[in-house]
């Protein structure tokens, strides 16, 4: 590709896309042409060749402005709810690193598995098997009947969740189910599929989220795109952002980076670049209201 791009007289490099061969560019000593990576290689990388710039669709990020945007909130002690494997334990990483240093604290983490059945894991979460215990006790040593109703723990003011519309869909009412209707639920990205399917959503009314304004926001550039494209984006409409996004930074790299404390304002959020020429990402933050995203008003 390099090759190829040189022949054609290329000044960029635009790519790769994959994890693994970001990580294997971070390795090369020096770069032939600037590149902007569309993924994100190995973090702390040391001796990065010049030139090379990442950017990426990175759920870190979105779990650490949910982190401030809890904080805002007058959230201070959260419920953490994410899916087993790597992919849930480096976003809860990412969360629990910024969420504590904002100074708040965590009552529980919690791991569900890949199945149809989350109540085993929200009750072990929200503590209602202790309450039940509690009862259980207290009736045996009371040797009379006596009425119960069982209870969530009541230590927490917030949950952290991350899911796909699927499996959120069915997390949020069995938190309701098990007495937890009255806390507020943030989430990532993930839990909006990106097409308005109110039918499908209303059970993920109230639930707090933040997500790219290419799926937010009026813009005539996304219809341009959806009606150019064969069957419109469905599923993909986050990466045709990361596409327009990346075509915008090309010309600005340089700027950004000459000038850590802008930020170019697209198709992703507002985007900045760290010391390690990493591009971060501010999205906007919204709610489901009637199965629909609706903006949250902007913090100052």
């Amino acid at each position: 590709a390099y090759q190829n791009a040189l022949l054609l007289a290329s000044q960029w490099l635009v790519g790769p896309f994959n994890k693994a061969t970001v990580q294997e560019v971070q390795q090369r000593p020096l770069l032939p042409l600037p590149t902007l990576a569309l993924n994100y290689g190995e973090r702390g990388a040391v001796n990065q060749p010049a030139g090379l710039y990442q950017f990426g669709l990175a759920p870190e990020d979105e779990a650490r402005q949910i982190a401030e945007l809890a904080w805002q909130d007058g959230r201070r002690r959260a419920l953490v709810l994410v899916p087993e494997g790597n992919w849930g334990q480096r976003i809860l990483d990412a969360f629990e690193q910024h969420w504590l240093s904002l100074g708040g604290s965590i009552g529980e983490k919690r791991f569900y598995p890949r199945l149809k059945d989350y109540n085993p894991e929200i009750r072990a979460l929200l503590n209602v098997d202790d309450s039940r215990a509690r009862f259980k006790t207290m009736r045996r040593l009371l040797r009379r009947p006596a009425e119960f109703e069982p209870r969530r723990r009541q230590d927490v003011d917030w949950v952290f969740m991350v899911a796909l519309p699927q499996q959120a869909r069915q997390i949020k009412p069995t938190l309701a189910f098990n007495f937890a209707g009255d806390l507020p639920i943030y989430a990532t990205s993930h839990v909006y599929s990106g097409q308005q399917q109110p039918s499908k959503d209303r059970d993920l009314n109230g639930i707090r989220f933040c997500d790219i304004p290419w799926l937010l926001e009026d813009s005539s550039l996304y219809q341009s795109v959806e009606n150019g494209v064969r069957g419109g984006q469905g599923a993909y409409a986050r990466l045709y952002a990361l596409g327009v996004d990346a075509f915008r930074l090309v010309p600005r790299l340089r700027q950004l980076e000459a000038f850590p404390a802008s930020q170019l304002f697209a198709s992703t959020g507002a985007l900045s670049l760290d010391q390690q020429r990493r591009v971060h990402r501010q999205t906007l933050c919204t709610r489901f209201r009637s199965g629909r995203p609706d903006r949250l008003a902007t913090a100052p």
